[in-house]
């Protein structure tokens, strides 16, 4: 028994000890959004080295550990874009409609018909100031026959909105997720042609390979799940997805 004993805490250092640096690595990414639940991760997994290692030689890997978690806490700072209070940016009443302006950066399908339009250099326009705003603006479009070009210009008159999470307690933080994204900014629209003005614009080759075979599909398949599945899986179109079928 004690020689089982001896064997298995010897495999143990040799094996868990970059497992348990990339652990308080990815525990110092997380103490940037949550640091208490991170603090208490790495108060428990400090003890669990304690048990699984003698004293001395612990103190030393216990100081690369939290080297490495630091890493992590400095990594994901900066990786994470800064908040929109620091920008300092007041924008008008949000039933008001204002003139936007800006350029197509991308685009993605979403379900029953529904596009997400991801646009940049957004400049709003209304009767008492003009402001670049920063990072991206995501324009929700309700009914998209077509999706734009990617770097397609835009002008026209919506409501804009921060994005911001639910006040409910322990809901998903959809303001954290689409900052990430570098999504500080919505709006709706119902139809895209009629809503906004865009600028004539050839598309590239690899867009327009993209749009026959889209075409094509659409076409060539009868509606129905087995449509809508190959559009999604070939091209990342999920416009003819409805819940069931996800």
């Amino acid at each position: 028994m004690k020689y089982a004993l001896t064997t298995r805490k010897d495999t143990t250092v040799g094996l868990l000890s970059w497992e348990i640096s990339l652990l308080f690595f990815m525990i110092g990414c997380l103490g940037h959004e949550y640091p208490l639940p991170a603090l208490t991760c790495l108060l428990i997994l400090s003890s669990a080295c304690m048990m699984m290692h003698d004293v001395q030689d612990t103190r030393r890997r216990l100081v690369f550990f939290c080297i490495t978690g630091c890493l992590g806490f400095a990594y994901s700072a900066l990786r994470m874009p800064p908040k929109l209070e620091s920008f300092g940016i007041t924008l008008p009443s949000a039933n008001q409609q204002v003139s936007v302006s800006g350029c197509v950066a991308k685009y993605s399908w979403r379900f029953t018909n529904q596009l997400y339009v991801y646009a940049e250099d957004i400049r709003i326009t209304s009767e008492s100031q003009i402001v670049d705003l920063p990072g991206v603006l995501l324009i929700s479009v309700k009914q998209a026959g077509h999706a734009p070009f990617i770097g397609q210009h835009f002008r026209g008159l919506m409501r804009i909105k921060p994005v911001h999470s639910l006040k409910n307690p322990g809901c998903w933080d959809g303001e954290t997720y689409w900052r990430r994204k570098g999504v500080y900014w919505k709006a709706y629209v119902r139809d895209m042609d009629t809503s906004l003005k865009w600028e004539k614009l050839q598309p590239s080759v690899l867009e327009k390979l993209r749009l026959n075979l889209r075409h094509t599909l659409q076409t060539a398949l009868s509606d129905g799940s087995g449509k809508a599945l190959a559009m999604a899986l070939l091209l990342g179109d999920k416009s003819h997805l409805d819940s069931g079928v996800y």
